[in-house]
């Protein structure tokens, strides 16, 4: 059975175009709050996690 990891961070923005992908990963990790999980992984517990890495994915609806 694998681990899990999440977190979130709620902020006020100002203007109404959406953040860099950067400036969010970065205030994720900076000022986000862990969740709770079911099995806790060892980054999780540590508070540290790789790098996001954004791949566009896009899904066809028929």
């Amino acid at each position: 059975m694998s681990a899990n990891e999440a977190s979130y961070h709620h902020w006020m923005q100002d203007g109404m175009e959406f953040p860099d992908w950067q400036i969010a990963a970065e205030k994720l990790f900076t000022e986000g709050k862990l969740s709770k999980v079911r099995k806790l992984s060892k980054a999780q517990a540590a508070n540290e996690f790789p790098s996001i890495k954004w791949t566009k994915s896009e899904r066809v609806l028929k």
